[in-house]
């Protein structure tokens, strides 16, 4: 089964559903990507992405945040961080993980972790067994979990999200009664503001 995002009227994701669960997403930075070279979501992208310094990154947050949403201290009985492997991304998220007041027993999140150095994209959106079978994930001695927290540096589609939920049912860590909630830094809408141009246009022409 797919995981499908729900947005809001300026294209951020709001949420993901994936099977019974309806998995609030709340971003601490919300910046448009758009196709222009110049765009200011753009620009701090390609910063996440390694290209500059850290002190240039903050300095762009600072200037070109489309909006800022304060979390508050986290109750849960399991934390998922999805660290990536780039050193510069690993870094700025856990400098946001370490903001976050998280009160939590399990916290795992090396137990989830990539077997290839490949990008979760190139799986094709429906292909969930290849996407389950890049990561490895050690359930043992973790509990059942009643309180599901997953952090992440970007949530796009969710993908990553999908593959590491299946490794929890298929070790029946979680079931229906599971409450999920995901934190990101940064909210991009740059796909979906694509999809809301392309209706705009498709409109114009009937009129």
């Amino acid at each position: 089964m797919s995981i499908k995002p729900t947005y809001d009227i300026n294209g951020f994701l709001t949420q993901l559903h994936y099977k019974n669960w309806d998995i609030q997403v709340r971003s601490h930075h919300a910046v448009i990507i758009g196709d222009s070279s110049d765009n200011y979501g753009k620009r701090l992208e390609l910063n996440r992405l390694g290209n500059n310094t850290e002190e240039e990154v903050n300095e762009l947050e600072g200037v070109f945040l489309a909006s800022v949403v304060a979390i508050n201290s986290i109750e849960t009985d399991y934390v998922q961080v999805f660290y990536p492997t780039h050193e510069f991304r690993k870094e700025k998220l856990e400098n946001f993980v370490n903001t976050l007041q998280i009160n939590s027993d399990q916290v795992y999140s090396l137990r989830f972790q990539k077997n290839e150095n490949r990008s979760i994209t190139e799986f094709c959106e429906n292909d969930l067994q290849g996407q389950i079978d890049l990561f490895s994930f050690d359930s043992s001695e973790i509990k059942p979990i009643k309180k599901l927290v997953l952090i992440d540096d970007t949530i796009n589609k969710g993908r990553t999200i999908r593959a590491f939920l299946a490794h929890l049912e298929a070790n029946n860590l979680i079931d229906d009664d599971t409450e999920i909630k995901a934190y990101c830094i940064y909210n991009l809408a740059g796909s979906f503001q694509k999809g809301k141009d392309i209706m705009a246009r498709l409109r114009s022409q009937q009129l």
